[in-house]
């Protein structure tokens, strides 16, 4: 069975069961870190924050389109932990940022909007730290753009 066809099962993925697949930045690994991937997914005696957690201690170590993929995936998987830079923010930032994660699944969408807001932000840093470790970058636009 090829791994982009190997099913996981762990009833404690909020978006995989019994009949999901493995997610696609698996793919655009390569061989050892796919197969160290893979066998994560498939144990069902871990948790998703488990599998999240293990597969974080080498993610820098991915290639950085796969870093990014993975990133993506994990956003969407894990919403048990908000962003580090919100610990920076006023209560009022918190609220509109606890929000926006809520109603934003996916990371670009999150992560625009939060470049939008990034003049705001009492401790800009921090969420440059976050974007970094997301594997995100802004363009040009939206670095004039947040300064305003």
């Amino acid at each position: 069975m090829s791994t982009s066809n190997q099913r996981f099962s762990d009833s404690t993925n909020p978006v995989s069961d019994a009949n999901s697949i493995s997610p696609e930045f698996v793919n655009s690994l390569p061989t050892s870190h796919k197969n160290i991937v893979s066998s994560i997914l498939i144990n069902n005696n871990l948790s998703i924050h488990d599998k999240i957690e293990s597969i974080d201690l080498f993610s820098k170590d991915m290639p950085n389109e796969a870093r990014f993929e993975y990133r993506k995936w994990r956003f969407s998987v894990d919403r048990s932990r908000l962003p580090e830079f919100i610990n920076y923010q006023n209560e009022h930032l918190k609220k509109l940022i606890r929000d926006a994660y809520e109603k934003y699944p996916d990371l670009e969408e999150f992560a625009q909007l939060m470049i939008s807001m990034k003049g705001a932000f009492q401790n800009p840093g921090a969420f440059e730290q976050w974007l970094k470790e997301e594997c995100i970058t802004m363009n040009e636009e939206a670095q004039k753009q947040s300064e305003e």
